[in-house]
């Protein structure tokens, strides 16, 4: 089984979306059942698309919606590094 999703490495993933509700306060044990959900979800995703348990038509989609979040976990960690380097 590969950890990929579209070439996303999914534990990055999980762990973006989880430390990206950590700053909007999320924490303690939701954010541990944030993480196994994410997890769960992010990885039967890439087990049903490489079983093709999904159909062909819904791939495009799910691409979409997993290069926005990744691309939308860089942006917010971009700028949170801009800020600490304008700080120092």
């Amino acid at each position: 089984m590969n950890l990929e999703i579209f070439g996303i490495f999914i534990p990055a993933l999980v762990f973006g979306i989880v430390e990206a509700f950590k700053e909007f306060g999320v924490g303690g044990n939701i954010a541990r059942l944030l993480a196994l959900l994410t997890a769960f979800i992010l990885m039967g995703t890439a087990v049903a698309i490489e079983e093709a348990v999904i159909a062909e038509s819904v791939i495009p989609y799910l691409k979409i919606i997993i290069f926005a979040t990744a691309g939308a976990l860089a942006a917010m960690g971009y700028y949170d590094w801009q800020k600490r380097v304008r700080a120092d």
